[in-house]
């Protein structure tokens, strides 16, 4: 084993992020989700405390409001991975009303519901449906989050504005906080990363490579009418497949050598 190998293993010399980790950004947290506060009501569990701030950098949203409940341990800080600076930064409130402060819009989130009608407190719009409404709201929203054992209480959801669910199995609908907050979040910010779609091939493009196909069937001494025949067929795979430029230029390598090596050979005499 390698003297570097070794005393990794021994603990001796920590072992490198890879580039483009956290460990190698200034400050992991995007400013994405900088438009909403999570309020969370009289947490019990620390290590839940940690899983929250790292589903939060997740979605780039850095306003953590602690209304009472239990203290930030180490477990917590473990938890948290590289989004620990959030717990650091994290605000703590002595109620819910003072938690709310600044806020143009608070959003309750429960699992416990009842028949329409019959409470207000607890007849909630899916956080699908109240998107729009959520999204049309002046920065900050507040999207606030219950206990473990018992999620928002009556008096509590009686205070906000709007409440929102996630449907989930009947039998066993309540979701872990942390949980339930990255769908929430994942539904109201359509993720902070952008993800970069390829080029789509052009019509030229296409026609070319339909072109290459008939170069193949030639030098492989199709009949002509099966060949046009099969460029309908290609056609349509081709439009149902969505080509990419890169999967053209490709597509094209791999057809054109193989014809060029076929025209090379002696001409082909059909058995009589």
């Amino acid at each position: 084993m390698g003297t570097k190998k070794k005393e990794i293993r021994e603990g001796k010399r920590p072992r490198g992020a890879k580039p483009g980790t956290p460990k190698h950004q200034a400050k992991p947290v995007q400013k994405g989700g900088s438009r909403y506060r999570i309020v969370l009501v009289s947490p019990e569990i620390p290590g839940n405390l940690g899983f929250v701030a790292r589903v939060m950098a997740n979605f780039g949203v850095e306003d953590l409001v602690l209304v009472n409940g239990c203290e930030i341990t180490e477990e917590a800080r473990d938890r948290a991975v590289h989004a620990q600076q959030i717990l650091d930064n994290a605000r703590r409130a002595r109620s819910l009303g003072e938690a709310l402060k600044g806020t143009s819009l608070s959003v309750a989130t429960t699992a416990n519901l009842s028949l329409p009608d019959k409470s207000l407190q607890r007849n909630p719009l899916t956080i699908r449906d109240a998107r729009k409404k959520i999204l049309r709201a002046r920065a900050p929203v507040a999207l606030v989050f219950g206990r473990e054992s018992r999620g928002l209480l009556n008096d509590e959801l009686e205070r906000l504005d709007l409440a929102v669910t996630i449907p989930t199995n009947d039998a066993y609908p309540s979701l872990n906080v942390s949980h339930a907050m990255a769908i929430v979040l994942y539904e109201l910010s359509n993720a902070v990363r952008t993800i970069s779609q390829p080029q789509a091939a052009n019509r030229g493009e296409r026609e070319a490579l339909l072109d290459r196909f008939d170069e193949l069937e030639r030098a492989s001494h199709v009949p002509d009418w099966r060949i046009k025949r099969n460029r309908v067929m290609i056609r349509r795979l081709i439009g149902r497949s969505s080509l990419t430029k890169w999967e053209f230029h490709a597509l094209s390598g791999v057809l054109t050598r193989p014809a060029k090596q076929l025209k090379r050979r002696p001409a082909f005499k059909p058995r009589k």
